[in-house]
């Protein structure tokens, strides 16, 4: 099976997660299922594997949270954030991974359980989004979020972490300034909802390290829209 976790800008980062058999198997997968994906990471001159990207998400709920939640909520939250783009980029890899034609959801909660299973399905951008324009998009962008991710603790954490590492790269992209700025407006929006969500997450500690990282992304954002 091919495999881009031995690039060597994947790898410094694949090392940093907590070592469990979840943690491994989701990272495999997640391999398996964005390994025709690639992502230009800014200050780097070549693509490199999209797995980078969930990689970050999956250090940084691990970083909020290790210290003050249980083992097994931590592992779930990392597994989660490891597979959170998987269902929506690649729902047949999930199935060819598995050799089942099964429900990629149901695979999921097969293999990781429920909790896993739930998180993945609530930050799953709806497949009808790409049926609307730009400015209906966005609407029903923001309307998902607040009914399927604000009220979930995981869900709200998980996104979190993928906001920090998409929205929080505007500033140095190559995109047209009209485009970043469209997309600035876009994030705010969601941060904000995310941010007066925030009490949903019980432990306070972790409630403040999630919070303080949505503030510091709503001001660079808002540095990008004139806010």
């Amino acid at each position: 099976m091919n495999s881009q976790l031995d690039h060597p800008y994947v790898a410094v980062k694949a090392a940093l997660l907590p070592s469990s058999s979840a943690v491994e198997s989701a990272l495999r997968l997640a391999d398996y299922a964005h390994v025709n994906q690639t992502r230009r990471e800014y200050g780097l001159h070549a693509p490199v594997p999209y797995i980078a990207h969930p990689l970050r998400n999956a250090y940084l709920v691990w970083s909020w949270t290790n210290a003050h939640l249980h083992d097994t909520c931590v592992t779930e939250l990392v597994a989660a954030s490891l597979l959170h783009d998987t269902v929506e980029d690649a729902p047949e890899r999930i199935q060819e991974f598995y050799t089942s034609d099964r429900d990629p959801l149901a695979l999921l909660r097969s293999n990781f359980g429920p909790r896993v299973a739930d998180i993945v399905r609530r930050v799953t951008v709806p497949s009808a989004l790409g049926e609307c324009g730009v400015s209906d998009r966005n609407v029903t962008y923001l309307e998902h979020l607040i009914a399927e991710i604000a009220p979930d603790e995981g869900a709200l954490i998980t996104k979190a972490a993928d906001l920090v590492d998409n929205a929080g790269s505007l500033w140095r992209s190559p995109l047209s300034p009209a485009r970043v700025t469209r997309l600035a407006r876009k994030y705010t929006e969601a941060v904000h909802a995310l941010a007066e969500n925030a009490g949903v997450i019980q432990d306070h500690r972790v409630r403040t390290a999630v919070e303080e990282r949505l503030r510091r992304l709503d001001a660079t954002l808002g540095e990008l829209t004139g806010v």
